[in-house]
C-alpha cells in the first residue's frame, strides 16, 4: 500500500500534467480549431462535406394543414353566419434535392449547379389526398382586393381632377 506522500506525490505530478496541457491547448487552440474546421469545411469533390451536399443524408419533411369551411353553405345563404373551420392535415411530402450540371471554378472558387427538387407524398403518415376541402380562393380574392382598389383610386382621383372645372392647382 502506498503511503500518503506517494499519493500526495501522484496528486501534484497529475495536477502539474493537466496545468501545463492547459496552457498549451490554450495558446494552440486556435490552431487546431483552425485546421479541424479547414478539413471539415473543405468543399471538393473528394471530401465528405460534398458528398453529403451531393446526397442529402437526412431526408426532408414537410407537413401541410389545411382550413376547411365546414358551414359555407349556410354561409352563403345568410352572410351574419360565423363561418366554421376545421383544422385538415397533416398532408406529409418528402422533399428531395438533386443537384446536377455541377461545374468548378477553381480560379474564382465558385461552384455552379442546376437543382431540381422533387416532392413525393407519403401516405403512411398523412391525410388522404382525395380529402374534400372547401376554403376561400386566395388568389381570387387578392386579385379582386387589387381591381376594387385600383378602380376606387381611378374613381376618386377622377373626381378630385375633373370637378370644379379641374382647377384645383
Amino acid at each position: 500500500m502506498a503511503s500518503e506522500r506517494t499519493w500526495n506525490l501522484i496528486i501534484f505530478g497529475v495536477g502539474i500534467l493537466l496545468f501545463v496541457v492547459g496552457i498549451v491547448m490554450g495558446i494552440l487552440w486556435p490552431q487546431v480549431n483552425d485546421f479541424i474546421i479547414q478539413q471539415l469545411m473543405q468543399f471538393q469533390p473528394s471530401s465528405e462535406t460534398y458528398q453529403m451536399w451531393l446526397h442529402q443524408p437526412i431526408p426532408i419533411f414537410f407537413s401541410i394543414y389545411l382550413f376547411n369551411i365546414t358551414n359555407w353553405k349556410e354561409f352563403l345563404e345568410d352572410s351574419s353566419v360565423k363561418l366554421n373551420f376545421e383544422e385538415v392535415g397533416p398532408f406529409v411530402f418528402k422533399e428531395v434535392h438533386t443537384r446536377q450540371n455541377i461545374e468548378w471554378d477553381d480560379e474564382h472558387y465558385l461552384v455552379t449547379f442546376n437543382q431540381t427538387r422533387t416532392w413525393s407524398y407519403v401516405p403512411i403518415v398523412s391525410k388522404d389526398l382525395s380529402t374534400k376541402i372547401t376554403n376561400v380562393n386566395a388568389v381570387a380574392m387578392v386579385t379582386y382586393k387589387n381591381l376594387i382598389s385600383k378602380l376606387f383610386k381611378q374613381s376618386y382621383c377622377n373626381l378630385f381632377l375633373f370637378s370644379d372645372d379641374g382647377y384645383h392647382f
